[in-house]
Parts: C-alpha cells; structure tokens; sequence
C-alpha cells in the first residue's frame, strides 16, 4: 500500500512538472527599479511571456518599458522561470532570465565588458 501511495505521488509530480512546463506567462512584482540589457526598468510589475524562442519581461502599467531576449539551451533551473540579478553600487541589475531548460545571454553589461565585478545579492 505505501509503495502504490509513493508511487501515485511521484507520478502526479512528475505530470504536475510537465504541465508547469507548458506555462507561458508568469508575473513578478520586483520592488525595486533594475537595469536590464542597458535599460532601466521601474519597480512595479511585470509580465514574463515565453514563446520558446524568445522571452519578454513587460512592465504591466508601462508597456513600453520592456525587453525582449533570445532564449538558448541550459541546464533545468530549479524553478520554471529563474530571474537572478547582481547587485553593484546600490543598482540591481538583470543577469539572466531561465525558463526550464532555456535561458538568456548575460544581460548584465556591468559584467558583459568587465567594467565592474558585482556581487549576487543573496536571496
């Protein structure tokens, strides 16, 4: 009986991760302003659309405020979507953004040219 449970649960996490993986939209809330790919983005919130070639990150109230990336092969993040920022001279700045086995270049132009090293704010 715990083995036919056990197993049960396993195989409803693993559909569970198969139908996350066709989620094409998630939405953040970042609290801060932050530079992405050179450009700086407001706090406020955002919408992540996957389109499995390209990702965008669009600023619900400002959709003008935007950036759109290609998307190349990575390892499987431990989240669906993965936005890690660094963090130098008070600025948070975009390093990546990964959705499941995809992710962006390095945004982050501060460590793109080797101008300044900054540090990953720990979460």
């Amino acid at each position: 009986m715990r083995s036919t449970v056990r197993t049960l649960l396993l195989s409803c996490a693993f559909f569970g991760s198969i139908a996350a993986s066709a989620q094409s939209t998630a939405h953040f809330n970042f609290p801060y302003s932050f530079v992405a790919n050179g450009q700086l983005l407001p706090a406020g919130h955002y919408e992540l659309i996957n389109d499995g070639y390209f990702v965008r990150l669009v600023n619900e109230n400002d959709p003008q405020k935007s950036i759109k990336q290609v998307l190349g092969p990575s390892d499987p993040g431990k989240s669906y979507f993965n936005l890690k920022f660094d963090m130098c001279n008070g600025t948070h700045y975009l390093r990546t953004i990964q959705v499941g086995p995809q992710i962006t270049r390095n945004l982050d132009s501060t460590q793109a040219h080797g101008q300044v090293v900054c540090a990953t704010p720990a979460m």
